[in-house]
């Protein structure tokens, strides 16, 4: 309910101009505006927010979407291994994991957008000797806007027949 016995002034005389009351004092209550009415008392405004709502002094952060791919034997290959989410999205994270370090002629793990307006535009985002730095687990956080044509693809040539998982994280914007 509406306390009508609210000051409107300090005690200097200055104007309080409240921005955002609530009915109960922990804030468990409804949040409000407090407005004033036609002959200046403090009332509470029509639209009222239930507490515990994400509607008050936050935003919301976008789904993440997590496309993973697994195998026991074989390459990731750029064809197959890759996301098209045909809106425009934020590539968050890349998580690679592999039962075991990689051991003799393995290439490089290479990330890449290849960006939908042209090839002249592709993007290397990671390039990575995976025997030379012992790699058995990697998360890259590139943090990239992308467009709704791009396409975000990996390869490496799995030599040894290691399991592996990859897994591409991004939100939809």
């Amino acid at each position: 309910m509406a306390d009508y016995s609210i000051q409107t002034e300090d005690e200097k005389g200055r104007q309080i101009t409240p921005v955002l009351g609530n009915t109960a004092k922990d804030g468990s209550g409804t949040w409000y505006v407090p407005i004033l009415d036609a002959d200046g008392k403090v009332i509470i405004s029509p639209v009222a927010i239930a507490a515990g709502t994400n509607l008050i002094g936050k935003v919301s952060e976008p789904a993440t979407v997590e496309t993973p791919f697994t195998a026991t034997t074989g390459n990731i290959a750029a064809a197959t291994h890759k996301i098209a989410p045909g809106a425009a999205f934020k590539l968050t994270e890349i998580e690679l994991h592999l039962a075991s370090a990689p051991t003799g002629a393995n290439p490089n793990l290479v990330i890449q957008l290849d960006d939908g307006v042209g090839a002249a535009y592709d993007l290397n985002i990671l390039t990575l000797d995976l025997e030379a730095n012992a790699v058995t687990d990697l998360v890259i956080k590139p943090d990239k806007v992308c467009k709704a044509a791009d396409v975000i693809t990996a390869a490496w040539t799995n030599t040894n027949n290691i399991t592996w998982a990859i897994k591409f994280k991004h939100q939809l914007i």
